[in-house]
């Protein structure tokens, strides 16, 4: 249902090495979107390549701010930006998470703005901007700045016809969500499997972890013309658990 938004549009997908953005960038390349990604890893970006050679990756350290500007700044405009890197590591954090949003959306809505473009951001948020899991006091507090970013975003472009949204999701099976509740689940004094058990029988779907797929779908929903209302908000994809 989403290819016909997307065939011949240009997006921008940061934190495309692995996990969601990787997931993101290959299904808009399915359906026809001039997708460019960044990462860190060069070699994530080559496996990419290998997969999906019509995605143009750049190799980049999103915490060097100018680096980025200037690697942004000597392409085209974009017509959707997906901001998804996200880092579990502490004293980076911030930085990425949330540093790095700030910088490439300034980029990429100037962009849009200067080309009259109807743009469509989506930040990449968390559960874990309302709901605290312990020993991971950075990252939740992190995405709660993420989700309140997204807020200003979209005051401040709105009228510039730029829609700003987040995705808030549960679990997902990638690297970093392992890293993370490996964590959560030392904290607690379980192991990982004990840890998601408990979490699984308190999400009303009875499952923590969702398919890739689905947070892909929201993802694009939410970049689509499909929600041209839809502005300044969090989306949450967490199978109610925040109403347990």
């Amino acid at each position: 249902m989403f290819q016909q938004y997307f065939q011949g549009k240009r997006v921008l997908i940061t934190g495309v090495g692995r996990g969601i953005g990787r997931s993101i960038a290959k299904r808009l390349a399915s359906y026809g979107a001039h997708v460019t990604g960044l990462s860190k890893t060069e070699e994530l970006l080559n496996t990419l390549k290998l997969e999906c050679p019509e995605i143009e990756t750049i190799a980049i350290d999103l915490e060097d701010w100018d680096a980025t500007r200037n690697a942004l700044l000597s392409l085209d405009p974009f017509d959707f930006l997906v901001n998804n890197a996200a880092i579990f590591i502490p004293g980076l954090i911030m930085s990425v998470n949330v540093g790095a949003c700030i910088n490439v959306a300034q980029v990429v809505a100037e962009g849009m703005e200067k080309s009259d473009i109807a743009g469509s951001i989506v930040n990449i948020s968390s559960l874990g901007s309302t709901s605290p899991f312990p020993a991971a006091s950075l990252y939740c507090l992190s995405k709660a700045a993420l989700d309140m970013l997204t807020k200003l975003m979209a005051v401040e472009l709105g009228p510039k016809k730029i829609r700003v949204n987040s995705i808030n999701q549960v679990g997902v099976d990638t690297d970093m969500y392992k890293q993370f509740y490996q964590t959560c689940s030392n904290n607690a004094g379980l192991d990982a499997d004990e840890y998601l058990s408990q979490l699984d029988a308190r999400i009303p779907v009875r499952n923590f972890l969702m398919e890739m797929d689905h947070i892909v779908n929201a993802v694009l929903f939410m970049l689509s013309p499909s929600s041209p209302h839809i502005h300044g908000e969090m989306l949450f994809v967490d199978g109610g658990i925040r109403h347990t």
